[in-house]
């Protein structure tokens, strides 16, 4: 009787950890599907990200902004020379 008592325990302590190592299979293997989806994301975002540094790359290019310098609306900007510019230092030796 005893050793019914000892094989039952046995068979429930394998059931257990086949159930727990199952378990974590299936979480293992739903994060492996859940990468691909994040890749092409990522793809996307850096693709989205490089087309914005073009935009911006020829929007400051000096052919574009002497371009819009010489419209209208933009007839009351000066350029600004070297001599002009005034740097001002912050003191760091205030107390």
């Amino acid at each position: 009787m005893m050793w019914i008592a000892k094989l039952g325990f046995c068979l429930l302590a394998v059931a257990f950890s086949i159930y727990l190592y199952i378990n974590e299979h299936n979480h293992l293997i739903e994060m492996q599907l859940a990468i691909p989806p994040l890749q092409k994301k990522i793809r996307e975002l850096v693709a989205e990200n490089g087309r914005l540094q073009f935009e911006i790359d020829r929007f400051e290019s000096p052919a574009h902004l002497m371009q819009l310098a010489d419209k209208p609306e933009y007839s009351h900007l000066k350029p600004v020379f070297l001599p002009d510019i005034i740097i001002v230092s912050p003191d760091l030796h205030e107390n």
